[in-house]
């Protein structure tokens, strides 16, 4: 059975009302209306300085137990909405696996799922460790999120 033992988050501070952002986007009053009362979306959170790597370290970093038990973390999976999330060659998903120290992990990315992207992300997980015969108690770090690096992903 896979259980969450720890969960951790990153908001960016800065906080942008939706309304600001819908002439850059080409929203109309109408959907910023739909963002707002259907999807619950008054602000989108920015922070324009870090990466997408920053972003995510910033959250995993937060995991008292992940400084616990770096040594039993098996798998890395790097979980988003969309299916390029940086340019080429960068990969946020290497740069944080060694700012952690968890290079001896197997890193994959999952997408194409949407906003169930985590949720898969902690199904899937759970697959190799429940076969997982190396060690007793193997871990798995779920990532998510994203940072838009295009204006039109940037819309999205």
């Amino acid at each position: 059975m896979t259980a969450l033992e720890a969960v951790s988050v990153y908001l960016p501070p800065t906080r942008i009302p939706i309304e600001s952002l819908a002439s850059s986007f080409g929203l109309t009053q109408m959907q910023v209306k739909l963002f707002r009362r259907f999807h619950g979306l008054s602000e989108v959170g920015r922070d324009p300085d870090s990466s997408p790597a920053e972003l995510l370290l910033k959250a995993a970093r937060a995991l008292d137990a992940l400084r616990l038990q770096a040594h039993r973390v098996r798998y890395v999976i790097y979980a988003r909405t969309m299916p390029v999330a940086s340019p080429y060659p960068v990969n946020p998903l290497h740069e944080v696996c060694r700012a952690l120290g968890l290079d001896a992990a197997l890193a994959f990315t999952l997408t194409h799922q949407s906003c169930a992207s985590g949720l898969l992300a902690v199904d899937l997980a759970g697959r190799p460790l429940a076969a997982d015969g190396i060690e007793p108690e193997p871990r798995a770090l779920v990532l998510c999120g994203e940072k838009a690096f295009t204006r039109e992903a940037d819309k999205g």
